[in-house]
C-alpha cells in the first residue's frame, strides 16, 4: 500500500540527518526518492528531496541536482520564499553560480524572507566584487531587525566585506 504524502513527510522528518557531521543516509534518500515519485507535485516533498541531496554522500549526490527539485517545487509554488532562499544558498555555496543565486535571494527577499536571504545576497554580491551593493544588502537586513544569531553573522559579514575578504581573487 502506498504511503500518504503526510506519512512520507513525517517519515522523512523522523529520519532527517542531525548532528555535527550531517549526512543523509541512503535509506532516507531512497524514501525521499520514492516520495517524489509517488507525489511529483508535492511542494514539501520536492523541497525536502532537494535539501537531502545537499547533504547526501558524495557518490550519491553527484547523480542528481538539488536545484532541479527546488525548481520543480517553485514551479508549483513560486511564492515560497524559503525555497527560493534554499535555492540561492545551494547555487552560491555549492555551484558558485552567483548571478542565479542573487536572483533567487532577491526573489526570496521580495516574497518576505528576512535576514538569511539578505545575508546570502550580500555574500554573493561581495563575491562578485560589488562591495557597495553587498553593504546595502547587509543594511537592509539590519533594518529588518534580525535576531541575535543573524545580527552576529551580519556584523561579521559586514566587517569581512569592508576588509575585502570576499573580493574575487582576480580583482
Amino acid at each position: 500500500m502506498r504511503m500518504s504524502e503526510e506519512d512520507y513527510i513525517s517519515e522523512l522528518r523522523d529520519r532527517w540527518p542531525r548532528g555535527e557531521d550531517v549526512c543523509a543516509s541512503r535509506e532516507v534518500l531512497v524514501i525521499a526518492e520514492r516520495a517524489v515519485a509517488d507525489y511529483p507535485r508535492s511542494v514539501q516533498l520536492l523541497w525536502m528531496r532537494g535539501d537531502l541531496l545537499q547533504v547526501a554522500p558524495e557518490e550519491y549526490a553527484s547523480q542528481e541536482d538539488p536545484a532541479e527539485y527546488y525548481r520543480r517545487a517553485l514551479a508549483i509554488d513560486p511564492a515560497n520564499a524559503e525555497i527560493w532562499e534554499d535555492l540561492g544558498y545551494y547555487l552560491d555555496a555549492l555551484e558558485d553560480d552567483f548571478d542565479e543565486a542573487i536572483a533567487a535571494f532577491e526573489r526570496a527577499f521580495a516574497l518576505g524572507a528576512g535576514a538569511a536571504s539578505s545575508y546570502g545576497l550580500a555574500r554573493c554580491l561581495a563575491q562578485k566584487g560589488d562591495r557597495k551593493a553587498a553593504l546595502e544588502a547587509i543594511a537592509a537586513a539590519f533594518a529588518g531587525s534580525p535576531g541575535a544569531e543573524h545580527r552576529k553573522l551580519l556584523e561579521e559579514l559586514r566587517s569581512e566585506v569592508v576588509e575585502g575578504i570576499w573580493d574575487p581573487e582576480d580583482q
